[in-house]
């Protein structure tokens, strides 16, 4: 199975595992803002504010809770460091797209910055593949200021 691949005649790149020697980033930016983000969703964001500019590492995780039969997992890898069925991470020039597939649950999380704002954006879209279940969506975004 291939780890990673170019793809749209080498405009996006995507990585089929979570587990690389180095966090494999996209760096996304409008004037005001910037972001590194991970295959796995994990960066540091810069706030261009002349005033304070601020770093941070920005830990972004997304979990689902099966009600069905009480599995939780991370859509995004960390911190619970799930095994998936499917794994595709895609970096383009304008956003991050993570879907990952498991328990016949496919998550698909879209990252971008806009063209204007200080700010990252997301969308994310879940979808049971095997018949109707009653799924709980959690996100937790944390900023740690360096």
């Amino acid at each position: 199975m291939k780890k990673y691949e170019f793809k749209n005649s080498g405009r996006d790149f995507s990585i089929y595992t979570p587990k690389t020697v180095r966090n494999w980033s996209n760096y996304l930016f409008n004037s005001g803002y910037y972001t590194e983000i991970s295959q796995t969703l994990q960066g540091k964001s810069l706030c261009l504010d002349p005033i304070e500019r601020e770093i941070t590492r920005s830990n972004r995780f997304f979990y689902i809770k099966d009600k069905t039969n009480g599995i939780i997992f991370s859509a995004n890898y960390a911190p619970l460091k799930s095994e998936y069925d499917r794994f595709e991470c895609t970096h383009s020039q304008v956003y991050t797209e993570l879907i990952t597939e498991m328990h016949g649950i496919e998550s698909k999380i879209k990252m971008f910055v806009p063209v204007d704002g200080y700010c990252e954006l997301y969308s994310w879209e879940v979808q049971c593949l095997d018949g109707d279940r009653e799924l709980e969506l959690y996100t937790a975004l944390f900023p740690e200021y360096t």
